[in-house]
């Protein structure tokens, strides 16, 4: 490809002026700068007077987007230019001025920023805080295999019970543990002391506040799934962990703490207004089904943001499992092991632990019948009931495949590599790769690094196992499909 081309940044313009220039006359294109392009690469010739695609650009002037595009990165990914920028990207990113300046003494700033534009469009880059990093550290996950609840079976029972206790009374429960938190559930959306302090004065100016939703859990205890940002504000002010701070229509409380403005004659009685103050809640009762409960959450959630399912499950399955993933995803081993390529927000690297888990410790091919989310929820159940002995069993063996599958596979591990980059995890992939390993271990077999790798490529090489890990993974019959077609190749059978 020849350098200082024009300034063509928009892909999908690039490739859909190739395809028209085919057959068109030579005057329809005159000052265009993108067909000026194509005829300086030498991607169109005149015949007569019109131009001709030239038979090694025809895949790019396809008609199909993916067709096209893929031609037109393998026409360029391996270009000198290309690389080089691909490598001052790097594992840490850099931004687009650093990136510019770093190649200035081989390419001139347009044709690098054209260069990263192609790249960004076609999913090879993305920018992230300002910086352009490599794009194969998201996980390929499969959103529409999440389960629906419509139509709702008419066995299954929605009960849903309110309730009202003054913020005395509820703080008082927390305090005796008969209201279950768990703060590791919350997200990374924690309430600045601004936010608390508003809350605070919302109770004192008597301003409705919405409502708390609880899940009973089976010891029939209330655990705090929405409203637990709510109830660590009202606890920390009750206990003068909290000074007012940053309000507007009670300015003249700014600076105080609870029991400061109890000792203050003039301000005593808007403690008793936030004390007496009647909160609503709604329980959820703890044989409502688990589908429904995490519906529920996504249409109330207060915060703006919906509930991840692992972030509900994390508030409802408190126990062994919680912490167990909890410890997991923190462990250095599993964060080498996936390249630091699934993100600790919203829990998405504890749901792809618990997955790996969840098909070793129960038996997929008796008790997959329902969904993933079934599935998950009696893995986390079977964890609480294991002894401490056990989860601490089921540890060290997670983290002992993580270290052997970084070992046979390296930076490439849980993925699917596509024309131009190593791919992103899939999460489907990791399970079944973790389960081969397991069984292996089972067995007694030895890993023999390069006869893994062979039967790796062979399974990627089947079309019905890519179908089975990238479209409705959560349905039993694509589960069974890709966990037999992992057997049968690596022969844990």
């Amino acid at each position: 490809m020849t350098d200082h081309f024009p300034y063509v940044p928009d892909i999908d313009r690039l490739l859909n002026t190739l395809r028209k220039m085919g057959g068109s006359p030579i005057g329809d294109w005159e000052g265009d700068s993108y067909a000026t392009f194509w005829v300086k690469e030498n991607a169109v010739v005149l015949n007569g007077d019109n131009y001709a695609v030239e038979a090694s650009f025809l895949a790019m002037a396809s008609n199909e987007k993916e067709v096209a595009q893929n031609a037109f990165w393998k026409w360029i990914g391996s270009s000198q230019p290309i690389e080089a920028i691909l490598g001052a990207i790097g594992k840490d990113g850099i931004c687009i001025s650093d990136l510019i300046t770093n190649l200035s003494a081989y390419y001139s700033e347009q044709d690098t920023r054209v260069r990263v534009a192609w790249m960004e469009r076609l999913g090879i880059v993305r920018v992230e805080q300002g910086r352009y990093v490599l794009n194969d550290g998201e996980i390929e996950y499969d959103e529409d295999a999440k389960d629906g609840i419509y139509p709702i079976d008419i066995e299954d029972t929605i009960d849903i019970k309110d309730d009202k206790f003054s913020v005395f009374e509820y703080i008082r429960k927390v305090d005796g543990e008969k209201i279950v938190m768990n703060p590791d559930f919350q997200r990374n959306e924690v309430w600045t002391i601004e936010q608390k302090s508003q809350l605070i004065e919302s109770t004192m100016l008597e301003i409705p506040i919405p409502a708390f939703y609880m899940k009973k859990d089976a010891q029939g205890r209330l655990v705090v799934v929405d409203g637990l940002q709510r109830t660590l504000a009202l606890r920390d002010f009750l206990k003068d962990k909290l000074r007012l701070t940053g309000l507007n229509a009670l300015s003249k409380v700014n600076g105080y703490t609870c029991s400061e403005m109890r000792n203050d004659d003039r301000l005593a009685n808007l403690i008793t207004r936030v004390e007496d103050r009647q909160l609503l809640f709604y329980v959820i009762s703890k044989d409502t089904p688990m589908s429904i409960v995490y519906d529920i959450f996504n249409r109330i959630n207060t915060g703006g943001t919906k509930l991840e399912r692992q972030e509900i499950r994390n508030c409802i399955f408190i126990g062994h499992s919680t912490r167990l993933l909890k410890e997991l995803s923190g462990e250095q081993v599993f964060k080498k092991a996936i390249d630091y390529g699934i993100s600790a927000k919203r829990m998405k690297d504890r749901e792809a632990a618990l997955r790996c888990i969840a098909f070793t410790i129960l038996d997929y091919q008796k008790t997959y019948f329902r969904s993933m989310d079934d599935f998950l929820e009696r893995a986390m159940r079977k964890i609480n009931k294991a002894s401490l002995v056990e989860v601490e069993d089921m540890k060290k063996r997670f983290l002992n495949i993580m270290e052997q599958t970084l070992r046979v596979f390296g930076t490439s591990n849980f993925r699917i590599p596509s024309d131009y980059t190593r791919g992103r995890i899939n999460i489907a992939v990791m399970e079944t790769i973790y389960y081969v390993f397991y069984k292996k271990a089972e067995l007694g077999q030895t890993i023999d690094n390069n006869l893994m790798r062979q039967s790796f490529r062979t399974l990627l090489k089947d079309p019905v196992y890519l179908d089975a890990v990238r479209n409705s993974t959560g349905s039993p019959s694509k589960v069974a499909t890709r966990f037999n077609l992992a057997k049968q190749i690596f022969d844990v059978i």
